[in-house]
């Protein structure tokens, strides 16, 4: 998550927004219309979640390159919601049976290269 920056209007609002450093000097807009002005305090990064244990590999993740870490380590992956989890599966499902299919075909061509006709 990008940065939170504060900001204060001469309407009397105050306001926040998370801005990419690369968006950091650009004018912010009050819901009044007017433009905003920076207010210069403590401004922080929010982290994208808080720290948790892996039920994959039984580890305390607290950042996204650990979690992306702990995933392939443990070649998991993120809970997509139910659909995507359901279309995931049958893709697995079908490469399985794809890769069986495959193995039976190669082994029944090495038994008739071996039998002489």
């Amino acid at each position: 998550m990008p940065p939170l920056y504060a900001y204060s209007c001469s309407c009397g609002r105050t306001f926040d927004a998370y801005l990419p450093l690369s968006r950091y000097d650009e004018p912010q807009t009050c819901e009044c219309g007017k433009r905003a002005q920076k207010v210069l305090g403590l401004n922080y990064i929010q982290a994208a979640f808080d720290p948790y244990v892996s039920p994959a590999s039984g580890k305390v993740i607290n950042g996204p390159r650990a979690r992306r870490y702990d995933m392939d380590s443990t070649n998991t992956r993120p809970w997509e919601g139910l659909n995507s989890e359901l279309k995931e599966a049958e893709k697995r499902k079908q490469y399985g049976d794809q890769k069986l299919e495959k193995s039976i075909e190669n082994q029944i061509a090495g038994q008739l290269r071996g039998i002489d006709i």
